[in-house]
């Protein structure tokens, strides 16, 4: 079935996600067999030395990946390697008309979480609730994705900013319904707080950044636990009485500032761990998520995404190098409002296993670099 806007409204849960209750989007994922059949284990670890959660899913090795290794494969009537242009979707929860194509959000077939039946006493009350015997805390949740636009080749880096904003605006929408909804079924994200939950918001593209699939997404993970990174957001401002953002904007040098809008600054950080690393934050401190954003907010940061990722193509194609990074959003107690690019310029080793990062390159190069080129895309 080829995957057009009307098939996609055919198969939805619902065509708007403000539609969708949590108690029907638990519920869907529990009562598909197919993803029960990849659920992971609910039980995760937490690494003593450093606080990362560790969570086990051994079906996730069975996912299937695109054939090819350096060139993205594309989809034809005779050989469709893409399940999302094939129509082998999940229930879909919510679709967006764009310029050309949709953006829509299904369950990820393949889960780093599974909803809860019957959660164990005091995993609602807290993320992190004791574990003196090692037996590992329950972790649960929704684990959901976003295609950016139904037609394969369209993605961050070639799409008009009006359907990118269409696509950041699904994202927020969705953010806002899994934490401002979910009473009953995650525990509070910090004392006293109407958010309910950690939503974590990534993008992995290329290969070498752990991209099975070459169909443009985005992954939403929603779960009761909160990732490292969060965790050490909200400590951060413990220790320093001011957000992450407030203290980069504070204290990163103005050198190493690329680009910037009344709304939002793109940086390079001033501990850039490797080449080319930038940090897109949101000048309002006090938002912590992307659902709080204005309209013109909204409409810098998705300026600013568009701008570092293409950049990210030219300046790895010019390096002699297969675009590729990660990208996460850093939302949530003690960030502000962020987020963070790690291109896959330089492999990482042992020294960086020890906590030691070397990178090849100037914090300050980098910057210019960047400047350059978005002087170009921007002119």
């Amino acid at each position: 079935m080829e995957l057009t806007i009307e098939n996609a409204k055919k198969i939805a849960l619902a065509d708007d996600i403000s539609k969708v209750s949590m108690q029907q989007l638990f519920e869907s994922v529990r009562s598909n067999n197919t993803i029960s059949r990849y659920r992971p284990d609910p039980t995760c670890q937490l690494d003593p030395r450093s606080g990362e959660m560790i969570l086990f899913n051994s079906t996730r090795s069975k996912r299937p990946a695109e054939p090819g290794t350096n060139q993205k494969t594309r989809y034809s009537d005779a050989e469709p390697a893409c399940p999302i242009c094939a129509g082998n979707t999940t229930p879909i929860l919510d679709v967006r008309e764009h310029s050309q194509g949709f953006s829509f959000v299904n369950f990820n077939l393949y889960p780093i979480v599974y909803p809860a039946t019957t959660p164990p006493p005091g995993s609602l009350e807290t993320p992190l609730y004791p574990d003196p015997e090692h037996l590992g805390r329950y972790s649960q949740g929704l684990h959901l994705m976003q295609w950016t636009n139904s037609v394969h080749d369209l993605d961050w880096h070639n799409m008009p900013l009006n359907d990118l904003e269409i696509s950041m605006r699904q994202l927020a929408d969705l953010e806002r319904k899994l934490l401002l909804e979910s009473d009953g079924w995650m525990p509070p994200a910090e004392a006293d707080s109407d958010a309910f939950g950690y939503c974590s918001i990534i993008k992995n593209f290329g290969r070498p950044a752990g991209a099975s699939q070459s169909h443009g997404h985005m992954q939403i993970g929603f779960t009761n636990i909160m990732p490292q990174r969060f965790y050490n957001n909200w400590c951060f401002q413990q220790r320093h009485r001011k957000t992450f953002t407030q203290y980069m904007f504070e204290e990163n040098s103005v050198s190493l500032t690329i680009w910037e809008t009344q709304a939002v600054k793109l940086l390079v950080p001033y501990f850039m761990r490797r080449p080319y690393a930038t940090i897109l934050a949101v000048k309002n401190t006090s938002k912590q998520y992307l659902h709080e954003l204005s309209g013109d907010e909204l409409h810098d940061l998705t300026l600013g995404l568009s701008l570092a990722i293409q950049s990210l193509h030219i300046l790895m194609a010019g390096i002699g190098m297969e675009p590729s990074f990660q990208l996460t959003v850093q939302n949530g107690p003690g960030a502000g409002l962020y987020v963070e690019f790690f291109p896959q310029t330089q492999l990482c080793g042992g020294f960086e296993q020890l906590g030691l990062w070397i990178c090849q390159a100037s914090t300050k190069q980098c910057a210019e670099d960047y400047r350059e080129i978005i002087n170009t895309l921007t002119r």
